[in-house]
């Protein structure tokens, strides 16, 4: 009891010293529960948006990149990881004659795999009464489109494979990206082009389709705007739709032969595109929030150890104080 005692004493005879100890502890300890936190949300969150694209649903992208296992595969994944490729309208009928594809939609812009991939390209510069705004805009054709769009118009109505000069507006687009609303039947100008709105997207909430924080307008008028970024039948991603009852992973790799044969590629090491899966994709994200877990954990554990060292400092301090 006389330890106790003299324990309790001390803290209050030094409750600065006391207070700057609780809160080293507190602090590696906080540090530790945030980051498991943040990591484990990023990954139900991103999950979560996997699935709503749909277990019937599958991509195809120009490039090819390793999986990352380790944090400097993470840093390199952009640069030395990835194989340079591109898409044309040859490889969108070759993925059009396979029998069990319902649908297969070209985009020609920018979205969340080409960013992923380090391609910025596909931004274009957006005019609102004279508000300039750099936005992503993807080139679509409406009629196969509507089929894998995942969000649903609020306003106004989707393009039409008679449009030509118009544009459907992603709900962050519309509502915050200027400083008021942009409605339909305003004009906005891209890249030199007026456009005429036609409709706006539902809030998705969906960060990995870029849904909300994008416009999308025809494939002829995204070519036009985009000629000297992209080349004349280029595509920069192909959703695919797959028929009811139909194995998606069976269908994918059905899809890969057949491109690779169209394409001349002999071997794994050439291949210069990737077939994505929901289920693939899973794997990536997890992979992924894996390799953020171990870097993220290591400082988590320094902060701990750091905090660790400055208790053993003052225990030290307070015997050496109380043998003299």
């Amino acid at each position: 009891m006389s330890l106790v005692w003299l324990a309790f004493k001390d803290v209050r005879y030094r409750k600065l010293r006391s207070f700057l100890t609780a809160l080293g502890v507190a602090i590696g300890i906080a540090a530790v529960v945030s980051l498991i936190s943040i990591t484990e949300g990023m990954r139900v969150r991103i999950l979560g948006e996997v699935r709503a694209m749909g277990s019937d649903t599958l991509m195809i992208l120009p490039g090819t990149s390793k999986t990352p296992t380790s944090i400097a595969q993470l840093e390199e994944m952009s640069r030395t990881s990835v194989k340079v490729g591109v898409l044309t309208e040859r490889d969108l009928r070759e993925v059009e004659k396979v029998d069990e594809v319902e649908v297969a939609s070209p985009q020609l812009g920018m979205s969340f795999f080409s960013l992923l991939r380090g391609a910025m390209k596909g931004k274009a510069k957006v005019v609102y009464r004279r508000e300039v705004r750099y936005l992503p805009v993807l080139g679509v054709v409406p009629s196969k489109q509507v089929k894998v769009e995942n969000a649903e118009v609020v306003e106004g109505r989707y393009l039409s494979d008679n449009d030509k000069y118009a544009a459907v507006l992603g709900w962050k687009i519309a509502k915050e990206a200027f400083g008021e609303d942009v409605k339909v039947g305003k004009k906005i100008e891209i890249n030199g082009k007026d456009f005429t709105v036609v409709g706006v997207l539902e809030e998705t909430g969906q960060r990995l389709e870029l849904t909300d924080y994008t416009i999308y307008i025809p494939m002829d008028a995204a070519r036009q705007i985009f000629a000297n970024e992209f080349k004349e039948d280029e595509i920069s991603l192909i959703v695919v739709k797959i028929k009811e009852n139909e194995d998606v992973q069976e269908v994918a790799n059905k899809i890969e032969e057949i491109l690779m044969k169209s394409r001349d590629i002999k071997t794994e090491e050439e291949k210069d595109f990737t077939v994505l899966t929901p289920q693939y994709t899973a794997k990536v994200v997890n992979n992924i929030i894996l390799v953020l877990d171990i870097f993220l954990g290591s400082i988590a554990a320094i902060s701990l150890i750091v905090a660790g060292v400055g208790i053993m400092n003052t225990m030290f301090t307070t015997v050496r104080e109380k043998v003299r």
